[in-house]
């Protein structure tokens, strides 16, 4: 979990050989959590795999601050491979249990989340927000999301030329005003294929 304090190193490549027990980042930060991989103006660029390993019970207490997931902001990356359970997460604007805020050609493939997630706008299960050419395929999320606009099962915002194939969402969506569904909040100017909730 060093990755997060280094931002000069986003733009590596890292894989998890095992899974990992997140548990008492319930206490980090005097209790605001883990904080995300990838902020604004620094996003994640590189590469990530999990290998098919689990982190378990990430906690993130941040309602006041955007982009907030494992990571929060991330642009031309690659995610794949990984599975984050029992979350517990709580931001702002763009939020999600995996990533809150991904663009410009980002994918992220085979990984799911569950728990539970929260936020303003633009909040989704497994992505906050996907933009710009990015893609999401064969991934999943069991998350009960709560929020206020374009809030979504498994994405927020899906726009602007960005694809979500071979994905689901199960879990229960809460949101207090407009733009809500099932799998995505919102879909605009982007392909949604092969997917449900």
């Amino acid at each position: 979990f060093w990755m997060s304090n280094y931002s000069d190193q986003w733009d590596n490549t890292y894989q998890i050989t095992g899974d990992i027990d997140a548990s008492s980042t319930n206490t980090w930060y005097g209790g605001s959590g883990f904080l995300p991989i990838g902020r604004d103006p620094n996003p994640f660029t590189g590469e990530f795999d999990g290998q098919r390993n689990e982190i378990s019970s990430l906690y993130i207490d941040r309602p006041t601050t955007d982009y907030i997931g494992f990571f929060g902001f991330a642009t031309g990356a690659r995610i794949e491979n990984i599975g984050i359970t029992s979350v517990d997460i709580n931001g702002r604007d763009d939020v999600g249990g995996l990533i809150g805020y991904t663009v410009t050609s980002s994918y992220i493939g085979n990984s799911y989340v569950t728990g539970s997630v929260q936020g303003g706008n633009d909040v989704g299960g497994l992505v906050g927000s996907i933009y710009t050419n990015s893609e999401i395929t064969g991934s999943y999320s069991l998350c009960e999301v709560f929020g206020i606009n374009q809030v979504g099962g498994l994405v927020g915002f899906n726009y602007n030329s960005s694809l979500i194939e071979e994905s689901y969402a199960t879990g229960s969506i809460t949101s207090s005003e407009n733009d809500v569904g099932g799998f995505a909040g919102r879909n605009f100017n982007a392909t949604i294929r092969e997917c449900f909730s």
